[in-house]
């Protein structure tokens, strides 16, 4: 999660051209290609699980030094969710300020 770049674009859902989201609007992105934006509840077509998708990614926000247990406890229960109902191989880990790469597994 970030704020927005010159470059970003968002492809909404549908046949719909694309879109460039509003200066440091706070969006998740790949690169350029912005995945979700307005926060979780507009995301784009090109973030679709499809029959051919192989990897998901659940973000799970939460406040540093505030929500960690909660959070903590919300991604064991969807990782044992994703593993019991669907044979899921799960990675759980942790992104922070202190460390923005997913390398703290849980």
């Amino acid at each position: 999660m970030r704020e927005s770049q010159i470059g970003d674009t968002f492809q909404p859902s549908g046949d719909t051209p694309r879109e460039a989201p509003d200066t440091g609007e706070i969006v998740y992105a790949a690169g350029h290609s912005v995945r979700t934006r307005r926060w979780v509840w507009r995301q784009a077509g090109d973030a679709l699980v499809t029959a051919g998708t192989r990897d998901v990614l659940f973000p799970v926000d939460g406040f540093a030094g505030a929500t960690d247990e909660p959070v903590r406890q919300a991604v064991e229960m969807l990782a044992t969710a994703c593993r019991d109902l669907f044979g899921a191989t799960v990675t759980t880990g942790m992104v922070t300020a202190g460390s923005a790469t997913f390398n703290d597994r849980l």
